[in-house]
């Protein structure tokens, strides 16, 4: 779930090794398959009682999992029947480590493996994707440049953090150039009342950047706004799925924003293209390129034979 654990337990465990996030909501036996796929050692899951039931699928998984970390707000201790591997409790073992460095002296390559973060599975079962520590900073620093962002800006992150979108130009973005991220709740924008009050959060935190997914900005649009004072946002962008002319249209009717899209996969560690502030495009242009990529657009017949071919290079 949302909280900062995820993020120490994400930018930790790349610092140490290869970190796989995975969807709660998955089934048992896909999640059993992922771990498998990349031979998971360590598992980190919330203990707490959530609608997910995280930690009831922990005891059900077919892997060869060593250690069982398990993360509770609630200072509960869970039950470990049918676990077959040393449970920890993560609070405790971050107590244990200095804060000011790194106890392996790690020196991390460019090309090193820093996630396998799983495609959503809408054509079948969820795929892995490598990222490179080089990759996802590239990631970072192009979305700092492709927004203008600074220490003063502030977000509210509603993405699931298992998802490119919501770790990479939604985090990891903001950390690097010292903006603030505002974690909304434990289960993010996936409870109707985040949505029914979003616009109270966006008063009391005022954010100056956001990003949501179009299915979150119709749901968004049909809630009034109740007199909230929204002006502190500079810029919403959204991505991950297309954006229909009627939500961009109701989303400024209700809000006055102009939408912002941008495009990106998970096999190309978050994003490729960002339309920028300033920049009101219309609606199904997904903006400019990031620096120094290259996008080559093309059309296939049948065969798989390219047709017509374009290459933008930066």
């Amino acid at each position: 779930p949302g909280c900062a654990e995820y993020h120490f337990a994400l930018w930790g465990g790349e610092a140490a090794a290869i970190v796989q996030p995975i969807n709660p909501l998955l089934t048992v036996e896909k999640i059993s398959s992922l771990l498998n796929a990349t031979n998971a050692k360590v598992l980190i899951a919330w203990a707490d009682p959530d609608d997910a039931g995280i930690w009831s699928k922990v005891a059900q998984l077919s892997t060869c999992l060593e250690h069982v970390l398990y993360v509770s707000h609630a200072g509960v201790t869970p039950d470990v029947t049918g676990i077959h591997a040393c449970v920890h409790n993560f609070a405790k073992l971050i107590a244990s480590q200095p804060a000011d460095r790194l106890l392996s002296g790690r020196v991390i390559q460019p090309n090193d493996v820093a996630a396998y973060f799983h495609t959503g599975g809408t054509t079948g079962s969820p795929k892995l994707a490598a990222q490179t520590h080089g990759a996802q900073v590239y990631t970072a620093w192009a979305s700092v440049q492709m927004q203008g962002l600074t220490s003063s800006d502030r977000t509210i992150n509603g993405y699931p953090l298992f998802h490119v979108a919501g770790v990479l130009p939604g985090s990891l973005a903001c950390f690097s150039a010292g903006a603030e991220v505002i974690i909304p709740t434990i289960d993010l924008f996936r409870k109707k009342d985040g949505g029914a009050n979003f616009w109270r959060l966006v008063e009391r935190y005022k954010p100056t950047i956001m990003s949501a997914v179009p299915t979150v900005l119709s749901t968004l649009s049909d809630i009034d706004l109740r007199g909230a004072d929204i002006s502190s946002i500079r810029y919403f962008r959204t991505g991950a799925a297309p954006l229909s002319s009627e939500t961009a249209r109701r989303f400024k009717e209700r809000t006055g924003f102009h939408v912002h899209e941008s495009l990106g996969m998970t096999e190309m560690t978050g994003i490729s293209t960002i339309t920028p502030p300033g920049v009101h495009a219309s609606v199904g242009h997904v903006g400019f390129r990031t620096p120094h990529s290259r996008v080559r657009i093309c059309k296939m017949d049948a065969n798989g034979n390219i047709t017509t071919d374009e290459v933008a290079r930066g």
